[in-house]
């Protein structure tokens, strides 16, 4: 009985870890090999869902010229370089914390450093903005209002935005 418990288990985990979380394969398998999954990633449906039943943070672990041509709507900047403290201000360390940047390395480093200064709950978004955008949904610039731009980071990062908008490097 222990080893059959034992392979249902193993079974939903493989399937659970190895389940495609974007909407093209080519880029979660590029994913797979540029994430390190430091911190547990979180999808995009996953991400709606927090949203719309939980209490979260989200924070765009991007650069501030990033930031103002695109970001997703309440999300706070607190940067990937030099992380800005101060966005931390008010977050209890319990609380439910989702990190996203162009395409979920950056913001991994960063939710690790979140992880090592006691934060409990931090996820990567995977697939980042570009994955937010690819299935749909809509970013704001720095006024608040929808924006058809949005910075790729680098031009490798470009090929996989495939909704539409146009790329800023």
């Amino acid at each position: 009985m222990k080893i059959l418990s034992l392979l249902i288990l193993l079974t939903i985990t493989v399937n659970v870890a190895f389940a495609q979380k974007t909407q093209d394969p080519a880029f979660e398998q590029d994913l797979q090999g540029k994430l390190k999954f430091s911190i547990p990633t979180i999808s995009i449906k996953e991400f709606k869902k927090m949203l719309k039943n939980e209490n979260i943070y989200i924070l765009d672990a991007r650069e501030k010229t990033e930031f103002d041509i695109s970001h997703i709507q309440k999300g706070k900047l607190i940067g990937h370089k030099n992380v800005d403290k101060n966005a931390l201000n008010g977050i209890p360390k319990n609380a439910t914390i989702v990190v996203y940047c162009t395409i979920g390395v950056r913001s991994e480093q960063v939710g690790s450093r979140l992880k090592k200064m006691g934060y409990e709950n931090v996820f990567n978004l995977l697939g980042g903005i570009v994955e937010w955008v690819n299935q749909g949904n809509n970013i704001v610039n720095n006024s608040n209002s929808n924006t058809s731009k949005i910075h790729v980071y680098s031009p490798e990062y470009e090929k996989w935005l495939t909704s539409g908008l146009t790329a800023i490097k």
